[in-house]
């Protein structure tokens, strides 16, 4: 759990870098958002976010304000 506890947080600090200057108006598109952390982190900084792959419940759970589609590529969740 600990070594878990350690990547997340590795994760989250190297997202937070990553979108430190961004316009706050950019969409993030994630092929296989697995368990939704870069989601919630995204979405609770004020970004739009589009996640997609074939298993998103465990995403839409822990970031519910995260656009989730479960599709096997970004051509199967057009709108």
């Amino acid at each position: 759990m600990y070594a878990t506890w350690q990547l997340q947080s590795w994760r989250l600090a190297v997202l937070t870098f990553l979108v430190e200057d961004l316009d706050k108006r950019l969409v993030a598109l994630e092929p296989l958002p697995g368990d939704g952390i870069s989601a919630y982190h995204l979405t609770e900084e004020g970004f739009g976010y589009i996640g997609y792959g074939p298993d998103v419940e465990l995403a839409s759970k822990v970031a519910p304000g995260a656009r989730l589609y479960k599709a096997l590529s970004a051509r199967e969740m057009r709108e």
